[in-house]
């Protein structure tokens, strides 16, 4: 699921490539908010089978360096590959070693605090990942710290009231890049999608524990087949709206069902050709945002069904290239990690 839905963003994002006319998945970005929903499983599955390392300080830090390793080497790679795409074009050396400067809130991922406009990003497709960071930098010490309070009370009336807020204020989910005056617009939604996804892991948790027949496992089934095929459905024929709330719910669900093992197929999908998609569904989603920048101006004569199979082979091109261009840089590390350290620290 993780690589389905980072297909449906590639293929969302290609909306910078029409020329007049329908697109794909006018309303793919909703697929952010299942990737919300699933980092707040895992950090939820993480928080409650683990012990406090230290102090809670230490462990929300050590909980922290552990997330944002797992996120390199592959956001440097394609922060590479996306500066120079970016500025194919430029014209000025002062312009491009002003924007190199202004990177640095890019580079420490923290540009949801509203340092830079998104808009500005080298790869802008990151702010996903600095405000899903900052929304767990706050969880995560409350859930360690008191977790039956968080999970029953704290986490469900934040959620509410979130929602309820958002729905009243925004006709629609998208436009991350926009300033609330505390945040972006797309923090909210990772508070919002994480403290669900912690419901979630809850929930998940309680349903693997009973014991279910094959006619509720089959229920189950075609619960989370429908509810994915229905989201897919809506984002493929939608643009978003008063919908996303739904789709938001419909996502829980299903999410919940996936987490939970109860699925007749469940035992299906843990083949390592899956496991294998979803790890490179990450470097996917980092190498295609500024590709769909750079085609419309490289091939201004072309039409949007035209640019749109260059736009995907170059998409899953790059993130080939910065998955296994990760691989290497990592393996290297492990292999030549102390001494390159040495030659610095002693």
């Amino acid at each position: 699921m993780k690589f389905l839905f980072s297909v449906m963003i590639v293929i969302y994002h290609g909306k910078n490539l029409a020329t007049g006319g329908p697109i794909l998945f006018p309303g793919g970005s909703a697929a952010v908010e299942f990737f919300f929903l699933v980092s707040g499983v895992l950090m939820a599955r993480t928080a409650s089978k683990t012990e406090i390392q230290g102090n809670l300080g230490k462990d929300t830090f050590a909980f922290m360096k552990h997330k944002i390793s797992g996120l390199m080497p592959n956001y440097y790679v394609a922060f590479v590959i996306a500066f120079i795409v970016s500025h194919l074009g430029a014209t000025s050396l002062f312009l491009l070693f002003k924007d190199a400067i202004y990177s640095v809130w890019e580079l420490l991922l923290v540009t949801g605090v509203g340092l830079r406009p998104i808009d500005g990003l080298a790869n802008g497709a990151v702010w996903y990942l600095s405000a899903m960071l900052l929304a767990m930098l706050v969880i995560w010490p409350i859930m360690r710290k008191c977790k039956d309070l968080f999970f029953y009370w704290i986490a469900p009336i934040a959620v509410l009231l979130i929602m309820g807020i958002t729905y009243q204020n925004w006709s629609r989910f998208g436009a991350p890049s926009l300033w609330t005056g505390v945040c972006f617009r797309g923090t909210i939604r990772a508070f919002m999608g994480i403290l669900l996804g912690c419901i979630a892991y809850k929930v998940a948790e309680f349903i693997k524990r009973q014991e279910f027949t094959l006619l509720s496992k089959s229920f189950f089934s075609l619960v989370e087949l429908v509810g994915y095929m229905t989201v897919f459905v809506i984002c493929m024929v939608r643009h978003r709206g008063t919908t996303d709330w739904a789709i938001v719910a419909i996502l829980a669900v299903c999410v919940t069902i996936t987490f939970s093992d109860v699925t007749v197929w469940a035992d299906r999908f843990r083949h390592p050709v899956f496991n294998h998609l979803g790890v490179f569904s990450y470097s996917l989603y980092l190498g295609h945002g500024y590709w769909s920048n750079a085609l419309a101006d490289l091939l201004p004569k072309l039409t949007y069904w035209q640019r749109m199979p260059i736009y995907l082979l170059i998409s899953f091109a790059t993130g080939l290239f910065i998955h296994f261009t990760s691989i290497g840089l990592r393996r290297l590390w492990a292999a030549k990690g102390t001494q390159i350290t040495n030659m610095f620290i002693r």
